[in-house]
């Protein structure tokens, strides 16, 4: 069994919660970050590398997926960024929705639309990549 890498705060929480004490838990992580095995940065990119490949998700959302492994924003930010997501946001967009298309395309137009939208905008798509998908789409 592999384990995926951990941010510093998941880390934190993690052994905060099995009991150990504070002044120890900061000094093992402190140790961690500075041997270079606990890094924020790498971990984020890390983060957004797997998320690209395995299941496409918008800006938005790989912002709030790092905030809530405890990723600072301003570096879960920079990540993003740095990753090229937002310019390749319409393509993960459409490799996203590419599996949900059939049983889409058995419903009545409105109701496609509506779980299309209702799809890409939990996957953390911007309202303007949504709109331009709805605008290229062809529902029957």
């Amino acid at each position: 069994m592999k384990i995926r890498p951990r941010s510093v705060g998941e880390l934190r929480q993690r052994l905060r919660g099995k009991g150990f004490d504070r002044e120890i838990v900061e000094a093992v992580l402190k140790d961690f970050e500075a041997k270079g095995v606990l890094d924020d940065r790498a971990f984020a990119s890390w983060w957004i590398t797997q998320r690209s490949s395995f299941k496409p998700t918008g800006a938005f959302g790989l912002l709030m997926e790092l905030k809530q492994k405890r990723v600072q924003e301003e570096t879960a930010k920079q990540a993003i960024l740095q990753s090229g997501v937002t310019e390749t946001e319409p393509e993960l967009a459409r490799e996203a929705l590419k599996s949900r298309l059939p049983r889409y395309s058995r419903l009545d137009p409105v109701t496609s639309r509506r779980r299309i939208i209702d799809f890409l905008s939990r996957r953390g798509f911007s309202r303007q990549v949504i709109w331009e998908i709805m605008q290229n789409w062809k529902g029957k």
